[in-house]
């Protein structure tokens, strides 16, 4: 697999804290960040401006409390003249309370939502036909497209403006759980009680959804109140439109090459299954001799909602643990920005149950991933499937400086309802010393570490990067001539060398056939018609080739006739050649690289026949000698 480079760190720390905060709202970090409500023009309802910055395809979520209603933010009515602001990540339930009808809360949204959810309270028994708290999705222009409401004969009920189809009357200060999953291609609304499907309807009034933002609104009627707690509305989990990458082609080098996707995408080394990579717009990639070809998906992403920082502490690592209601896949982590300074995160699956209660502690556990001295503004990447059922710890703060949430604080992952439970160790979280000894305190606080998971994926897609295949040019000398007066020629310097080579990428190597180096020079070409090829490599390892010719002519005399009149034959020859007129001579056998092969000394009959059979085929230098002459002959071997 491709060896995968971490993005540069020398850049300055403005641009790296803008990148990774914009990383950050990208994949809903929204607990690290508390937004007011002000008016804006809707009359006394207040507005929240953070959905409408949220990215299409992401959720929103707003949680007041876990149903808790001594302390609540009031939104007006006959106690207030105006709406109180409030943060919407702060820590108490929402009151809408009497005073004239649309009074509460509004979010403009940038996508439809295809389900939304709320905790609703009545704190007061209601007349028969009289309805407190309303939640509306409606256009831009207030024409309604679902409408609920809490009414004194059908309880939590929802309406398609001829009639409410409810639960019936319901008990007042008792908490409801209602649910709507929106089916915009059916242009209808199924309406949940506490988990139990009460009615499917079609949209309010016949109206349809248009193209525009639309409108949330949460807001009473007449004089009447009403409690809501932990709402949610998420966007559409369709899976997103495949990314686009853009090829690499013609590359010349090894060196790392960058992969970029047009969305936020997992990368993954095969085009189903395979290893994962990493979660990124960008990949580095050390590219090795070979084409390569990775592969990425798009993802929509929800974070945990975990609440808010309720205190500090300062130490030993805290964190959380719950069971996983649901089949997910967690792709990142991070500490909220409510505390500064480096990260250290751990996750662990517990093995053998929940973790004890403090002073009791369990190693039964498996880590899924460790991040020591993470950067101020760094996420810690990941993919880590999660299945149902499991019992999974999350730890981690910034420079040893936990921020404490809520006890036992619900939240929901993906449409599940979960509890986060207070975890922990008595030892601090660093190199070195990862999760061990772990208990839990289920009637503590937890310590907030925010995690993101995957929604929907899209199909993926492949990234290929190729190598250029034209090849170099080599030139080589024309065809020589040379005498010499001893029986080889020996090369002088760069004479023989290439005469030029050229490529449109880098040159990597050259070489030669004869001594297999990169220069001829002090080479020893025997006598006769010797053949030289070149070979150029490129960095992208296409090679070009040329040839040429050396003719060796020794003026070693040569005043023996009975040298002259030594004969070998056959030539070429498949493997037994004969030497006439060998009698008295000397026969060395050498290969081209002056290798011997044979030798025969002094030889005493007049034909020598010799057994060339095992040995490789090719052109060999039969020298013929006594002692004042020489003589050299090549035999080809086929």
């Amino acid at each position: 697999m491709p060896k995968i480079h971490k993005q540069s760190k020398h850049k300055s720390k403005l641009k790296k804290m803008k990148r990774n905060l914009l990383f950050v709202v990208m994949l809903i970090m929204t607990v690290a960040y508390s937004y007011a409500q002000n008016s804006n023009g809707y009359g006394d309802k207040s507005v929240v401006n953070s959905a409408k910055d949220t990215p299409t395809g992401l959720p929103f979520f707003d949680n007041y409390d876990d149903a808790d209603v001594s302390n609540y933010n009031d939104l007006g009515g006959a106690t207030s003249a105006t709406s109180t602001a409030y943060s919407v990540f702060g820590g108490n339930s929402l009151l809408i309370d009497g005073g004239s009808f649309g009074s509460g809360l509004t979010r403009t949204l940038n996508t439809w939502p295809t389900y939304i959810s709320a905790y609703v309270m009545s704190p007061v028994a209601i007349g028969a036909t009289s309805a407190t708290s309303y939640i509306e999705l409606s256009n831009t222009n207030g024409d309604p497209i679902i409408m609920t409401c809490i009414e004194g004969t059908e309880g939590p009920a929802i309406t398609t403006g001829t009639g409410w189809n409810g639960l019936g009357s319901i008990t007042s200060g008792i908490w409801y759980f209602i649910e709507m999953k929106i089916d915009y291609n059916a242009e209808e609304t199924e309406f949940f009680v506490d988990g139990v499907s009460i009615a499917t309807v079609g949209f309010f009034g016949g109206n349809t959804p248009t193209a525009e933002d639309c409108i949330l609104e949460f807001h009473n009627y007449g004089g009447e109140s009403g409690y809501w707690d932990e709402v949610y509305a998420y966007a559409p989990k369709d899976a997103p439109n495949n990314p686009t990458i853009t090829d690499i082609t013609d590359v010349c080098t090894y060196t790392t090459q960058t992969l970029v996707a047009s969305t936020l995408s997992q990368w993954w080394n095969a085009p189903a299954d395979g290893d994962f990579m990493a979660v990124s717009t960008e990949l580095e990639v050390d590219l090795g001799s070979n084409d390569t070809t990775l592969y990425a998906n798009s993802i929509v992403a929800s974070a945990n909602n975990i609440g808010v920082q309720t205190e500090i502490f300062a130490g030993n690592v805290r964190g959380y643990y719950f069971t996983a209601p649901t089949d997910f896949v967690i792709t990142a982590l991070f500490v909220p920005l409510q505390q500064t300074g480096a990260q250290n995160i751990e996750i662990v699956r517990f093995t053998d149950g929940v973790p004890p209660e403090y002073s009791l502690t369990t190693n039964e556990f498996e880590s899924l991933g460790f991040w020591n001295d993470l950067g101020e503004y760094e996420l810690a990447m990941c993919y880590i499937p999660v299945s149902e059922g499991d019992i999974i710890g999350i730890y981690g703060y910034r420079d040893q400086i936990n921020s404490y949430g809520d006890v036992k604080y619900n939240t929901h992952i993906k449409d599940f309802p979960v509890t986060l439970y207070r975890s922990g160790m008595q030892f601090p979280l660093e190199d070195g010393s990862q999760m061990h000894d772990i208990y839990g305190s289920v009637d503590g606080t937890i310590g907030n570490v925010q995690f993101v998971y995957i929604d929907a994926v899209s199909d993926r897609v492949a990234g290929n990067i190729t190598l250029e295949t034209e090849a170099p040019l080599a030139t080589c000398p024309d065809n020589q001539v040379v005498t010499t007066p001893t029986a080889n020629y020996t090369v002088n310097g760069a004479e023989f060398d290439l005469v030029s080579s050229s490529d449109n990428c880098a040159v990597d190597y050259l070489i030669n056939d004869f001594n297999s180096l990169e220069t001829l020079a002090g080479a020893e070409l025997p006598a006769g018609e010797n053949l030289i090829e070149w070979t150029v490599f490129d960095d992208a390892g296409n090679s070009g080739t040329c040839d040429f010719t050396v003719t060796v002519n020794s003026t070693v005399e040569i005043n023996n006739i009975a040298l002259e009149n030594v004969n070998m034959y056959p030539n070429p020859s498949k493997g037994y050649f004969t030497v006439d007129n060998a009698q008295g001579f000397n026969i060395s056998i050498t290969d081209l690289t002056g290798k011997i092969i044979r030798t025969y000394s002094n030889i005493d009959e007049n034909s020598l026949t010799i057994d060339f059979t095992n040995e490789a085929k090719g052109i060999y230098l039969v020298k013929i000698s006594n002692e004042t002459n020489v003589n050299v002959k090549k035999i080809i071997i086929e």
